[in-house]
């Protein structure tokens, strides 16, 4: 592992990075535990539950695909018609679908709520082990006031829906996923790590 501290990297790009998520004072580990992959079987399946099959108001009309709530009353977003009273959110809505995305990767990445799903999915890449939704979805208990029924739910989507199958997916340019992570981002931070540690 890299024990080294961030702000030991004389570099903005390393430094812009660990800003964005929340490791100014961390070490390099700390960082790349963040900037790892979110499986696609996990992202399409929560985006399946969120959006109804990207048939709900927020889909349609917000790009919003993952249900998040914004508690700034001037942000954009919409009011769910059942909210119940007294409760202030929004469901965030966004300029773009890849926007909505690329807000849901960094929110699983970064907020403290999801350590215990970024320490599973670190382990399993430690283990040289696929990652999967199905093996960091149990962690994903504060991502719905709902809890387990909602883990229940978006596990049986995985599974009956075979979406495993597009862990591996690439694009017709044979580049892989871009929502799952930047392998050259992790490369280039234990490259400055190996650096400053010499």
């Amino acid at each position: 592992g890299y024990s080294g501290q961030i702000r030991d990297i004389n570099d903005p790009w390393v430094l812009n990075l660990a800003s964005k998520y929340y490791e100014l004072d961390g070490t390099v580990d700390s960082l790349l535990k963040k900037v790892a992959p979110i499986p696609v079987d996990m992202i399409l399946a929560q985006s399946i539950e969120e959006s109804g099959w990207g048939t709900s108001r927020f889909a349609l009309k917000g790009r919003a695909l993952f249900g998040q709530r914004v508690f700034n009353e001037e942000a954009h977003g919409f009011i769910p018609y059942d909210r119940e009273e007294g409760l202030e959110f929004k469901v965030q809505g966004f300029d773009s679908l890849r926007h909505s995305i690329e807000t849901y990767a960094l929110n699983l990445n970064r907020h403290r709520a999801y350590d215990e799903m970024r320490d599973r999915r670190g382990q399993l890449i430690a283990d040289y082990k696929p990652v999967s939704g199905l093996d960091l979805m149990p962690h994903l208990q504060a991502y719905s006031t709902e809890r387990g029924k909602y883990i229940r739910n978006i596990l049986k989507l995985i599974k009956v829906n075979k979406l495993r199958d597009f862990n591996d997916a690439e694009l017709e340019t044979h580049r892989e996923l871009t929502i799952r992570y930047d392998q050259s981002s992790r490369s280039m931070i234990e490259q400055f790590a190996q650096l400053d540690n010499q």
